[in-house]
């Protein structure tokens, strides 16, 4: 399913296979919140060679993009990853991108990450309780909107 939505000079779509170097560069430039390169790799890979039918990523290209999963049980859309480019911060594409999924949505982000914290309480997500990542035990806040 193509998901399109443009608003001025902003246009919200499914990514292409030919955003991956700039979607990359993105990760690169988050890192520490979303994980290195390796993982990206491996998402995108699987992305597109494996492709599930409730699995999703869009765009707003060259600035900023959405990696989620839309429960199958429940409807509830599961981000996975959300970032911008260090050149287009503070500007609300990162909301844009969450408006565009629609609502109910759960997440999960770095516990220690001040600047991720912030933007999804801003943003009106509600704060649902810690859990531990299985692979370095790393602190996690869980939200929910």
């Amino acid at each position: 399913m193509e998901h399109i939505y443009q608003e001025k000079y902003m246009m919200i779509r499914t990514a292409k296979t030919t955003d991956k170097d700039w979607i990359e560069e993105i990760f690169a430039q988050n890192k520490k919140i979303l994980g290195g390169a390796g993982y990206f790799g491996m998402q995108w890979h699987r992305y597109w060679n494996q492709p599930k039918s409730n699995e999703f990523w869009i765009v707003i290209e060259n600035k900023a993009f959405c990696h989620y999963l839309v429960r199958k049980k429940d409807n509830v859309k599961v981000v996975y990853e959300i970032a911008t480019h260090n050149d287009f911060k503070k500007q609300g594409l990162g909301k844009k991108l969450i408006e565009k999924i629609g609502q109910p949505i759960e997440l999960k982000t770095d516990y220690d990450s001040i600047e991720s914290n912030a933007f999804y309480k801003k943003i009106g997500f509600a704060p649902i309780g810690v859990s531990y990542t299985k692979s370095d035990n790393k602190k996690m806040m869980n939200y929910k909107k």
